[in-house]
């Protein structure tokens, strides 16, 4: 004890000099002799050492695992935020093919309707004409529709629990099925109610 304690001081003290765990418990084991001033200072000062080296170990045991989650839940939020972001983009841009959609559809219904008052006029070539444009906007609705209802079902796949993605997408299809009935598309009014 003596050297170690003379060592200790002739090095300033030096943390390096101070006793291990395993020093310490020797030093309970002999007992309680009376140390000198400066005995009792190296001994305090390994104890603290030991608590401080014990401390920072535990620190380290509790942080790491700590930092891990935080990490985890950082990637996690950002991720998410990213996913949210690109379905609110699939979706604006489902929006915008849905107006499209409905501004070919009001374009569909009035050649429809031009084409019925030209059969009743008689004038079956102009109605032939306008019947022919009528068919060709069918199938380019039948077109948009299904992309629209891919594009909705995919954005659907990646972010099942948006309430908004799944109306958005049941609303196409409604819309799809609605066009196949007016239509007289049986087959494909039943597959989209199925």
């Amino acid at each position: 004890m003596a050297r170690s304690t003379q060592e200790w001081l002739r090095l300033n003290r030096s943390q390096e000099q101070l006793w291990s765990k395993q020093q310490l418990a020797e030093l309970e084991l002999i007992g309680e002799e009376p140390l000198e001033p400066e005995q009792q200072r190296f001994v305090n000062a390994s104890r603290r050492a030991l608590r401080r080296r014990q401390l920072n170990k535990l620190t380290l045991i509790v942080s790491l695992p700590l930092a891990l989650l935080i990490a985890y839940g950082g990637m996690t939020f950002q991720n998410q935020r990213e996913l949210d972001r690109r379905v609110d983009h699939m979706l604006d841009v489902a929006n915008e093919n849905a107006d499209s959609i409905a501004q070919l559809l009001e374009r569909h219904d009035s050649k429809q309707r031009k084409a019925f008052s030209q059969f009743e006029e008689l004038e079956l070539d102009a109605g032939e004409v306008l019947w022919n444009e009528v068919g060709a906007l069918r199938v380019e609705l039948r077109a948009k529709g299904r992309a629209l209802t891919g594009d909705l079902e995919l954005a659907l796949a990646l972010a099942p629990h948006r309430e908004d993605a799944r109306d958005r997408f049941a609303d196409a299809l409604l819309d799809r099925a609605i066009l196949a009935e007016t239509t007289r598309e049986l087959d494909e009014r039943r597959e989209l109610l199925q």
